[in-house]
């Protein structure tokens, strides 16, 4: 199980980057914002999506801003590009999650999920997720909170409205740490 964290220290296709944290007070749903700036990269991220396409969620200019959800087995990751214009969501599925580190981090459990900004839903490392109960990396239990928090995710962000009110808040909150001096 890998431990991730919010300032992607460990991306190396990274050259220069800027991150900020956010303690997020009286909101009842987050409890902390994180934005990585990205400067400089040595290696443009390209993904595939569907019917032939792609896209670049990794550049120069880019920001991601991740999401802390209070009591959630999860991240959100809002990328947005160099014109601050929304591109996808990716959740990161936890064993557990720790908001209020200095630098907070997750406990991943393999199990990933994008919905791009048209509103698709594509599952990601479910391979690495049976290997890893297979080989004893991780639980049974473990395994079957990433399916579950799985589910709750696209129920939750999947349906329009919860989609385009978590494009709202993602929206609301690089806005509110890109001010933060």
């Amino acid at each position: 199980m890998k431990k991730k964290y919010s300032n992607f220290s460990r991306y190396k296709d990274v050259a220069e980057k800027e991150f900020k944290k956010m303690k997020i007070k009286g909101d009842p749903e987050y409890v902390t914002a994180c934005l990585t700036s990205i400067i400089k990269v040595n290696k443009e991220w390209i993904v595939p999506r569907s019917n032939d396409r792609t896209e670049k969620i990794m550049a120069d200019g880019y920001q991601w801003l991740t999401l802390f959800p209070k009591g959630e087995k999860f991240t959100i990751i809002a990328v947005f590009n160099e014109k601050s214009e929304f591109l996808e969501f990716y959740f990161d599925i936890a064993k557990k999650t720790k908001p209020k580190a200095i630098i907070p981090y997750i406990y991943d459990l393999y199990l990933d999920i994008v919905i791009t900004k048209e509103n698709e839903v594509i599952f990601l490392d479910e391979k690495e997720l049976k290997e890893a109960l297979e080989v004893n990396e991780i639980k049974k239990k473990d395994y079957d909170q990433a399916k579950r928090t799985a589910d709750k995710i696209v129920n939750r962000y999947h349906k329009p409205e919860g989609f385009e009110k978590l494009k709202q808040v993602a929206k609301y909150y690089l806005e509110q740490i890109t001010n933060i001096k």
